[in-house]
């Protein structure tokens, strides 16, 4: 009967292969007084699924495009609106997508200190 007892009072553990996980070594999803895991874990899979659905559409989008575009028109056609959709990410991040004057010497691959 003490062994019943004591069996039932050690947590129980269960084995995947060499990793042996028992019930209290699994964290909550959530502590009590932050929501951000939760909020982390939430927007991490809606990007995997977003990554998921985009990579699983990619073959019909390709195969109707290149069946109403030219085959050499279409790689522009893509590069132009991922451009674009680039451009429209770093206004929303950064505020502005200019270049300061200062900067543009070492956006041209010489540097301004080599010439002084």
């Amino acid at each position: 009967m003490d062994r019943l007892r004591a069996r039932a009072a050690t947590p129980r553990r269960r084995t995947l292969g060499t990793l042996a996980i028992s019930r209290q070594s699994i964290a909550p999803a959530q502590s009590p007084d932050t929501a951000q895991p939760v909020t982390r874990a939430a927007s991490a899979d809606l990007l995997l699924l977003t990554a998921v659905t985009l990579w699983g559409l990619n073959y019909s989008i390709v195969k109707f495009g290149l069946s109403e575009i030219a085959p050499l028109a279409f790689p522009v056609f893509r590069f132009g609106v991922g451009g674009i959709v680039l451009l429209v990410i770093l206004r929303l991040r950064e505020g502005s997508i200019g270049v300061r004057r200062e900067d543009l010497p070492s956006s041209l691959w010489w540097d301004s200190s080599a010439s002084r």
